[in-house]
């Protein structure tokens, strides 16, 4: 028996302005922009405060 139900990790595609979409993967929506922008800044070297305000979920799917 376990104390919490199995969590459902989803695959959401986020969007930030003049980028391709980065997808992330989580068990909830809260965080995935956050995370999102996190990896344009350490991946891509994205600095700029306009870009990294600008993103948002696309679409959700299943991981």
């Amino acid at each position: 028996m376990t104390l919490f139900s199995t969590a459902i990790v989803e695959r959401y595609h986020v969007r930030f302005r003049g980028f391709a979409d980065i997808e992330v993967l989580s068990i909830g929506d809260i965080e995935v922009v956050a995370q999102a922008r996190h990896k344009l800044m350490t991946e891509r070297g994205v600095s700029n405060a306009a870009t990294l305000q600008s993103g948002y979920v696309i679409y959700v799917e299943a991981a």
